[in-house]
């Protein structure tokens, strides 16, 4: 590279680690930028840097935790639920409608459905 005295030279790219030279948008809390917590960038959506916050934090910048969703329970919960309902109609099925573990009719049956079927004298 030369320079506009005609000296050849070089530019040099420093890159340190720190906040001193990032947008002012972006809050310094405890000597860390957003907090710790997140990333500063720009965002297109409003023209201006901000804090991108890791999950599980927000606010400007970036200093409220927040507790995981309980995801996991809510599925288990819901799958027990499922089993629950679909034993229920089982039992129904089996017990009600399809006469029992004994293969007989069920208690409330009438004469028609008793058809072909007798019980043994003794």
């Amino acid at each position: 590279m030369v320079n506009e005295n005609g000296d050849a030279g070089c530019f040099i790219d420093i890159y340190m680690f720190g906040h001193a030279g990032c947008p002012t948008e972006c809050p310094v809390v405890n000597g860390k930028l957003c907090a710790g917590n997140g990333i500063c960038d720009y965002d297109r959506g409003i023209k201006k840097a901000r804090c991108f916050c890791n999950d599980n934090y927000i606010e400007t910048d970036c200093t409220v935790h927040t507790a995981p969703a309980p995801v996991a329970g809510f599925v288990l919960l819901s799958l027990f639920g499922v089993l629950v309902g679909s034993g229920g109609i089982f039992a129904y099925w089996y017990f009600r409608v399809r006469g029992g573990a004994a293969g007989g009719p069920s208690a409330g049956a009438t004469p028609a459905d008793m058809e072909g079927y007798y019980e043994a004298e003794g």
